[in-house]
């Protein structure tokens, strides 16, 4: 990607961050990269927004949790409302949540930790080419007539029916039509479906005068029918008589980025090995499952499941053969589950299941037909006819039960099926109260 800082000097960058070894450590890398970060290195809300009006930086990267009470997403708004700064955010999550706030924000970008080096140069990067279009949107006609054709980004402009009256050559390029083919064309045509209901919403509110513009990140569908992400700048632009009778909007290409985010957002739910929900994935899904069957009254039951002797198939054919059997039971847990069922690798060698709507007796039977599918299950790393067995304890939900006392009572009844021989199917005892971690 083309610098955008001017090449007469480097860009300004300002640092906020509470974590001295980390602040030193994006310092070093962002004078590797080109740019020119500032002395100062505020660790706190309040002192960014000081820092950012008395200095100017041409950038802000911000770390989200700061020092004190308010974060680095409230600061960034005050900083990017009242000074016009672009800035990308630091953050060890990419939890939806937030992600929702930064871009309320108006942040031009984030960077995930542990820093990668050209994760943070594209970020840098796309943040001031996003600036940079803003800015350009906020100047007179002319001088956007006369960067129209040559802007990086794509850029539209519509009557307030959403009907294209002109764009550049490089937002044609991004959807594969030449310019003069998308003239008369409504922008609804060329959004992806799922994506429409929210897109049009937004543009109603900004016809509407509820807001001035706005900014989505929306799939728009190609030539070739398919679709390609664009992080969107929408800019309403009154007629002589006030009404709306046009509409800019800046376009970036996000598709690497959103790829980017979904392969982080998989690689935190998703077990490595096995493909399946990740521990805390799992508690996730089934707490959200536990609350609607008592919210409604349903059926709910748990299994544990725990592969037998499973140090011993490690110890006599290896890891790589363990890995094996791991891999095989969730692929045929998962054939033996109804869709809207959760199974997930809670431990090395352990599995839990969480059957929606399922009465007692129906959990006993699934539990039973997966012991005896597993069974049946041949190893290649093992040899011929090589097999491995499980235990499964069963638990039916009971009204007080948290996830934990759930997952605890057939946790027990798994040990009990271990104690009774292996390779069973057990059922708690729901006389029993909920054991407690001391007594597990």
């Amino acid at each position: 990607m083309a610098g955008i800082a001017p090449k007469n000097k480097k860009t300004s960058v300002l640092v906020v961050e509470d974590e001295a070894i980390i602040a030193l450590d994006i310092t070093q890398r962002l004078i590797k990269l080109g740019y020119a970060p500032l002395g100062v290195v505020p660790d706190n809300g309040p002192a960014a927004i000081e820092a950012a009006g008395r200095l100017r930086p041409e950038l802000a990267l911000m770390d989200v949790t700061l020092a004190g009470s308010m974060d680095g997403i409230e600061a960034a708004g005050t900083i990017i409302s009242r000074y016009d700064i672009p800035v990308v955010f630091l953050t060890a999550h990419a939890d939806e949540k937030t992600l929702s706030r930064a871009k309320a924000a108006g942040c031009h970008g984030y960077v995930i930790k542990p820093i990668d080096e050209r994760w943070l140069l594209t970020a840098l990067e796309m943040a001031l080419a996003q600036h940079d279009a803003e800015v350009r949107l906020k100047k007179s006609e002319r001088l956007f007539r006369s960067i129209f054709d040559s802007a990086a980004a794509g850029i539209v402009m519509t009557d307030a029916g959403r009907r294209i009256l002109r764009v550049n050559a490089t937002f044609a390029a991004m959807l594969g039509y030449e310019p003069e083919e998308l003239i008369g064309k409504t922008t609804s045509e060329l959004t992806y479906p799922a994506d429409a209901a929210v897109s049009l919403e937004m543009f109603n509110e900004l016809i509407g005068g509820v807001v001035s513009q706005y900014r989505i990140e929306k799939r728009f569908l190609r030539r070739d029918g398919t679709f390609i992400w664009l992080d969107s700048s929408a800019k309403a632009v009154p007629g002589e008589d006030g009404k709306i009778g046009l509409v800019v909007r800046v376009m970036i290409d996000a598709t690497k980025r959103k790829a980017l985010e979904e392969e982080l957002m998989r690689q935190a739910t998703t077990d490595f090995l096995t493909g399946i929900a990740n521990r805390r994935e799992y508690i996730h899904l089934s707490e959200r499952e536990l609350s609607r069957a008592k919210r409604h009254d349903t059926p709910l039951a748990a299994l544990s499941l725990d592969i037998d002797h499973f140090k011993r198939i490690n110890d006599t054919y290896g890891h790589n053969t363990g890995d094996e059997v791991l891999r095989r039971l969730a692929q045929e847990v998962q054939a033996n589950l109804r869709e809207h069922d959760i199974f997930g690798r809670v431990g090395g060698e352990e599995f839990a299941v969480t059957l929606i709507e399922c009465p007692i007796h129906e959990a006993l039977e699934i539990a039973e037909r997966l012991r005896l599918a597993l069974a049946q299950t041949e190893i290649s790393g093992a040899g011929r006819g090589g097999r491995f067995t499980v235990s499964i304890g069963v638990a039916g939900l009971r009204g007080g039960d948290s996830l934990d006392c759930l997952l605890a009572r057939a946790d027990d009844a798994l040990y009990a099926a271990k104690r009774g021989g292996r390779n069973k199917v057990m059922l708690a005892d729901d006389t029993v109260p909920c054991p407690t971690l001391g007594e597990r």
